[in-house]
C-alpha cells in the first residue's frame, strides 16, 4: 500500500489514463462521488463506469477484470462490507485498487495499491464532501493535462453529438 502524496498526482493520473477500464465503487453516501468521478472520467479515458448495486453483478463484471482495470473504491466510516468484498474480488483478478477513504487504517486500505486519504472529523462524515471533491477534481484535471489532445478530441465529438441530438431544452 502506498499513501498518496501531492507530488505523485501526475504518476497516478497517468496510470489511470493508461488503463483499459476504470470502475468506481461507492455505496450509500459514497455513491454520489463515485458516480461523478465515473461520469467525468468518461471524457478522459476509454471506458469508465460506476458500479450500481441495484443493476450490476460484480461476479459478471469480475469475469472481465484483469491487470488493465483500475477499481476506485470510496469507503468512509460505517464502511460497507459489499465495497470491501468488491475490492477483494477485483484485487484477486489483478485490478489496480485505489482506495479513497477517511483513514489509512480503514478496512478498504488492506487491499489497496494506493490510499487517497480525505480526513474527516469523528462527529460526521458529511464534512468530507468538500475536500473529497477537491481531490476528485484534481484527479480529473490532472488526467486532462496528461492526454490533452485526446480530451480535446472527445470534447469536440461530444459537443458535436450534443448539437445533433439536442438533449437540453433551450429557453
Amino acid at each position: 500500500m502506498e499513501l498518496f502524496q501531492k507530488q505523485h498526482l501526475r504518476k497516478y493520473c497517468k496510470a489511470l489514463a493508461n488503463q483499459k477500464k476504470v470502475l468506481t465503487v461507492g455505496l450509500r453516501s459514497s455513491y454520489a462521488p463515485a458516480h461523478w468521478l465515473a461520469f467525468s472520467l468518461r471524457m478522459l479515458c476509454e471506458d469508465a463506469q460506476v458500479y450500481n448495486q441495484n443493476t450490476d453483478d460484480i461476479v459478471q463484471l469480475s469475469s472481465r477484470m484483469d491487470k488493465q482495470w483500475v477499481l476506485i473504491a470510496f469507503s468512509f466510516k460505517r464502511y460497507s462490507k459489499e465495497t470491501l468484498d468488491i475490492v477483494r474480488i477485483a484485487k484477486n483478478k489483478g485490478a489496480y485498487i485505489v482506495a479513497i477513504t477517511d483513514d489509512v487504517l480503514a478496512p478498504v486500505s488492506q487491499n489497496a495499491d494506493i490510499v487517497l486519504q480525505v480526513p474527516s472529523t469523528d462527529s460526521s462524515t458529511l464534512d468530507v464532501t468538500p475536500p473529497l471533491f477537491v481531490l476528485l477534481h484534481a484527479i480529473v484535471a490532472g488526467m486532462s493535462v496528461i492526454d490533452s489532445e485526446q480530451v480535446r478530441q472527445r470534447t469536440v465529438e461530444y459537443e458535436h453529438n450534443f448539437e445533433i441530438y439536442r438533449t437540453i431544452i433551450e429557453e
